[in-house]
């Protein structure tokens, strides 16, 4: 449970400081080594993205819900790619 907490958080700090302010990132790989490569953590980033991304939506502002829905789906792929759950 500790590990999942973890990676919740390390997936909000990544997601405050990367992709809230930064309107203009639309490739998850200009994170850069930030990112790593824990599959809990890109899972957790993903879901918190999904999350924004239909709040977003719901807001009106389109745009912004496209750019993080991309973002979600290249975490997805990172996440198949770093390993099982």
């Amino acid at each position: 449970m500790s590990d999942d907490g973890d990676a919740q958080r390390k997936a909000r700090q990544l997601f405050d400081t990367h992709v809230r302010p930064n309107y203009r990132l639309d490739d998850i790989k200009l994170v850069g080594e930030q990112l790593g490569d824990d599959p809990a953590v890109l899972r957790a980033l993903h879901a918190r993205c999904l999350a924004e991304a239909q709040r977003a939506l719901e807001s009106g502002h389109h745009t912004e819900a496209r750019r993080i829905g991309n973002l979600a789906r290249q975490l997805q792929r990172l996440a198949k790619k770093a390993g099982p759950r």
